[in-house]
């Protein structure tokens, strides 16, 4: 023990000791036990086996190796062997001096006059923080390393600090290097088993993609395939890994998507938009179905499910049977923006209250959320009578739903597919009917959502153009009226936030009435058809309130975006095109198509916000792991 102990092997030397002690407490207690009786040596064998069996041997930690890790400033050790510095970046040590106080320099400086110390200030804390940092680093008695990062997360150029440079200039002599893994010395980097696994894969990889393996990484390889058989298993796994799934059977189809023999697939268009989106992902969401725990609380689904519910239920309160919306006599025309806010205020106060159990009742925090829906609301709704009340509409169905029943507005969407038909059905939230039999879609839309008709025609946007496609079939004393398309919009449900710091006070209120209607502009496509314009902006100089038209110096109707007044023919192709892209989903979808092959539309992508990206692991650093691109 004593020589394990000058070769420093103080855990080992410790360990051999309690095993002494052990072993003569043993036979002390064997021979009280035993006395001069005589055994045979297997008897003895087996006594002694299950003495030393029962044993258990505790190791503490020896206190002469230790590591201690924290701040300069926190941290207190006496003299010790080894310092290591990591981060001695300029900023870092010694750290900036903070603005974001509320209180300035001089403030603070004029506290401290008078007796009043609120917080050190911060030429107090520079001192100190100084002083921490020249006791840490006079504490080490044979080593000092320090190092500094050369660039941050976003790959921004990052420079040492002050400190760094005055210790590096005490030592001349000591050349700055590089860290092990940009050295990229092979016995560095393998010096770790676990660690060694690491960078040998990324070796690996690389030598995939043609680069030469070196000679100690080849015998590494080969020691790792000896010793490491399962580690180096899943290396091989995961560098010949490929994302790809198989089309799903007939009969494994019909029965995830819950279709009896020779009947009808029926799919809502959200549905057929997230197969749009990702094959896969709807394969998890509507065929395996994992539910997601949901929580009592006030999110977006829940403020979403409020504002429609109270923006329909004002609708029903100011349609009367047989009046056309926008007659004289029609509430909708008769109505002061008071009684709609009291309107707003009474449903927020009684049957939003109620919603789930009262759960904006739950506290503080619900109070003020509540508060804030109301007034959302009361905007919206103010905005959706003004909407109405400028221009022309004969007739509209809120929640209007489409599907087989006889008794819904309008019939299924039948797509004829290779493996039998497929019905769209669903709910819109509001259908208008103009004058001329056009008909007007509008969703409303707590998030931010954008029409574009290129995410349209690729499937990754379906819904408006789905609900105009059944909106144009209308269900009339038995029979079906074809209808024509005056446009299809997206009805933004958000407080409207914008910046004035620049205005000038003269102008403020006028603008801030300006930016608020602009808020709530119907966005998406409108037909250029005067009648349809005029049914929908109603009447305007410059540009509309209502929608993204303007009228130019000429006279004439422009759009102010991209495809956001569309001709006749251009709607017509419009529609052709998604058509044929839904008639593409649906024979994909009644084939069987699990693919794991997301769409990517400007920069957002389908695994945005996908809660399965754990599932199929889909990575673009995998061999054929890429997206779709549809813009």
């Amino acid at each position: 023990m004593e020589e394990q102990n000058q070769k420093r092997y103080y855990e080992m030397a410790f360990e051999m000791a309690q095993i002494w002690k052990t072993a003569v407490d043993i036979y002390d207690q064997l021979v009280t036990v035993m006395g001069d009786e005589k055994l045979e040596i297997e008897e003895l064998d087996t006594i002694l086996r299950a003495g030393f069996e029962s044993v258990e041997l505790g190791m503490l930690p020896a206190t002469i190796d230790e590591i201690i890790m924290g701040t300069m400033q926190r941290t207190r050790t006496g003299q010790i062997k080894a310092l290591v510095v990591i981060g001695a970046n300029d900023g870092i040590l010694p750290s900036a001096v903070s603005g974001d106080g509320i209180l300035n320099d001089d403030e603070k400086t004029v506290l401290f006059n008078h007796h009043v110390e609120i917080c050190k200030l911060d030429e107090l804390r520079a001192m100190e923080e100084k002083l921490a940092i020249y006791r840490t680093l006079s504490k080490p008695e044979q080593y000092l390393f320090m190092s500094y990062a050369v660039s941050d997360n976003e790959g921004k150029e990052m420079k040492p600090s002050a400190v760094f440079n005055k210790v590096a200039g005490i030592f001349p002599r000591v050349k700055v290097c590089k860290d092990i893994i940009s050295e990229n010395n092979p016995v560095d980097l393998l010096q770790a088993r676990n660690n060694g696994i690491k960078h040998l894969t990324e070796v690996l990889r690389k030598n995939l993609e043609g680069e030469p393996l070196n000679d100690c990484f080849k015998a590494a390889l080969t020691w790792y395939k000896l010793n490491e058989q399962e580690s180096i298993k899943q290396v091989e796994e995961g560098l010949f890994f490929k994302i790809k799934e198989e089309a799903m059977s007939a009969t494994l189809t019909d029965s995830l998507l819950k279709r009896e023999e020779n009947a009808d697939l029926s799919l809502s268009p959200s549905r057929l938009e997230k197969f749009g989106r990702c094959p896969f992902a709807h394969f998890i969401n509507y065929g395996l179905k994992p539910e997601e725990k949901r929580v009592f609380e006030i999110a977006g689904r829940e403020i979403g499910d409020i504002y429609h519910l109270c923006l329909m239920k004002l609708s029903e309160h100011l349609t009367e049977k047989g009046v056309p919306i926008t007659a004289p006599e029609s509430p909708w025309m008769n109505i002061t923006p008071q009684e709609c806010a009291d309107f707003v205020g009474r449903f927020m106060d009684n049957e939003g209250a109620e919603y789930r159990e009262g759960i904006l009742n739950g506290g503080k925090e619900e109070s003020y959320k509540a508060g804030r829906m109301k007034r959302v609301c009361t905007d919206a709704a103010l905005i959706l009578v003004e909407h109405v009340q400028k221009g022309r509409i004969e007739d509209v169905f809120f929640e209007a739903e489409f599907g087989r029943d006889s008794r819904k507005h309008f019939p299924p969407i039948e797509v004829e597919t290779s493996r039998g038909k497929i019905l769209i059905e669903g709910k819109i939230d509001r259908v208008d009917l103009l004058p001329g039999d056009y008909v007007k879609i509008i969703d409303y839309k707590s998030g931010n959502e954008k029409f574009d008709t290129e995410e349209a025609k690729g499937g990754w946007r379906l819904q408006l153009m789905l609900y105009l496609k059944a909106a144009l079939n209308q269900r009339l004393n038995g029979k079906t009226a074809e209808n024509r398309p005056a446009g299809i919009f997206y009805f933004k449900l958000d407080e409207p936030v914008f910046n004035a710091s620049d205005l000038d006070s003269k102008i403020l209120e006028e603008k801030i009435k300006t930016e608020f209607r602009k808020s709530f502009k119907l966005d998406g496509v409108l037909v250029d058809q005067p009648e349809v314009i005029e049914s929908v902006a109603g009447e305007f100089t410059g540009s509309s309130d209502i929608v993204s038209v303007r009228r130019n110096k000429e006279g004439v109707i422009v759009g102010t975006g991209k495809d956001k007044l569309l001709s006749c023919e251009e709607f017509s192709e419009l529609q052709t095109a998604v058509d044929n892209k839904i008639a593409e989903l649906c024979e994909n979808l009644n084939q069987g198509s699990v693919d794991i092959a997301p769409r990517k539309a400007g920069n957002e992508t389908a695994c945005s916000y996908c809660m399965y990206k754990s599932i199929c692991k889909f990575d673009v650093a995998f061999e054929g792991c890429t997206y779709t691109v549809i813009k």
